[in-house]
């Protein structure tokens, strides 16, 4: 809450916190708490279960985008909100006394460990740790996204070697550890989609918590994929029309997960991702979680005020054209001089012609020949690729050549190219 000191000045006062040995649950209020959520709502473990779930089906039933006969494929990595979204799938479906929309469930399991440092059983670990869902199981390796991707089973998957070699190279020439994440992330949901058409769901769930939403809002932001947050942080992504990516668990907290599990006596499994092993060091979207897990212990209430301002913006369909060839997210125009994505490609320009000057009166492409560099840079990097949209961009930028990213990836990009070029050809003679 915010407090007005003498100086006149606005202070932020931190919230007071709710000893739990002394509360009792403010649903029921008979038996003793066993949590307290945003330092001040305290609830015993049958009321926490019950609240915890209840966010789950209301989030789902709201947004009525559920119907009979989806078949949805759940994205399971071993950590803790896919644990807590694989059980509370399973509840909801156990559960005979609400109504339920009958539905066709799929785990995939995507293998993201790196070919040195991975450990044999860890395959084995994460099937046992889901045999008692009654659900098909599957497991693909992230290189497959340089093949045709095809799910196996996940009983066979045990003893089968490490396949990341491929990917392992891709991130290690990228120079900045953030741009590695933002691609790591954009091939992710790349191969879910595809692996979802190929077992023909219409439908995915992705186990991203509240404070997910609140770090991705913030760190979005930050790498220029502002108008893309309604599709990155919201309940439901679309932009891909014929599979939907939607987010159960958008108003969970990451607290509440780990209370679910606790009282449910889940076991998440850590495992070690190809990022870590090709790229140390801080990144944006690293920073950016540190950031709103100290501010959230003081001003629990701040990570839902980021997360309710992120959610309501909308997508600006009609100022935008193409669509990225990474994240396929509609590439938004901007005929502004004076906006910042001019203002970095105009830098960008001077930086390229070296000595040589730049007519800056115009928007208008300079002549990219005119670079002073001497391996012919502009004609690779510093020209805009029409393509890709600005972060993306950006990640092209961190590597010295796209040849090492997924060929689906680069097929899109180039699809992508095409259609922008015929586009532009036939502009003047659209009506």
């Amino acid at each position: 809450m915010c407090s007005i000191g003498d100086d006149g000045t606005e202070h932020m006062e931190p919230v007071a916190f709710t000893e739990l040995y002394q509360s009792v649950c403010r649903k029921c209020s008979e038996v003793k708490a066993q949590v307290v959520l945003q330092s001040k709502f305290a609830y015993c473990r049958t009321c926490f279960l019950s609240m915890v779930s209840h966010k789950y089906r209301s989030t789902l039933g709201k947004s009525k985008v559920m119907k009979h006969g989806d078949k949805v494929l759940v994205a399971f990595s071993g950590n803790d909100s896919s644990v807590c979204l694989l059980d509370m799938i399973q509840s909801a479906k156990d559960d005979g006394k609400k109504k339920k929309i009958n539905t066709e469930m799929v785990i995939v399991f995507i293998d993201e460990r790196p070919v040195k440092g991975g450990d044999e059983q860890d395959i084995t670990s994460i099937s046992e740790s889901i045999k008692a869902y009654e659900f098909p199981k599957y497991y693909c390796p992230l290189d497959s996204m340089y093949e045709i991707p095809a799910p196996i089973p996940l009983d066979e998957a045990p003893g089968l070697a490490i396949s990341n070699e491929s990917i392992e190279e891709c991130l290690q020439n990228c120079k900045s550890r953030t741009s590695a994440i933002d691609l790591l992330k954009k091939v992710r949901h790349r191969l879910l989609y595809l692996l979802a058409k190929d077992l023909g769901c219409n439908k995915i769930f992705l186990p991203e918590t509240n404070d997910d939403s609140a770090v991705n809002i913030i760190s979005n932001i930050a790498l220029g994929r502002g108008d893309q947050l309604p599709l990155d942080v919201g309940f439901m992504d679309d932009r891909r029309g014929d599979i939907v990516f939607l987010r159960p668990l958008c108003e969970i907290s990451k607290k509440e997960v780990a209370f679910y599990n606790a009282f449910k006596k889940l076991d998440p499994i850590v495992l070690p991702s190809v990022i870590d092993k090709v790229r140390t060091g801080d990144s944006i979207q690293s920073l950016t979680e540190n950031f709103i897990t100290n501010i959230g212990v003081t001003f629990p209430s701040t990570v839902h005020t980021i997360v309710a301002t992120g959610t309501k913006l909308l997508v600006d369909r009609e100022n935008s054209h193409g669509v990225c060839g990474l994240c396929e997210a509609t590439i938004s125009t901007n005929d502004d001089p004076l906006s910042s994505a001019k203002a970095t490609e105009l830098s960008s320009r001077m930086s390229a012609l070296g000595d040589k000057s730049a007519d800056t009166s115009t928007s208008e492409t300079v002549n990219y020949g005119r670079c002073s560099s001497a391996n012919d840079c502009c004609s690779k990097r510093c020209k805009p690729t029409p393509s890709l949209c600005y972060s993306c961009l950006l990640i092209a930028k961190d590597f010295e050549s796209t040849e090492t990213w997924p060929p689906a990836v680069r097929r899109s990009i180039d699809e992508e190219s095409s259609l922008e070029a015929m586009r532009m050809k036939i502009e003047d003679y659209l009506l």
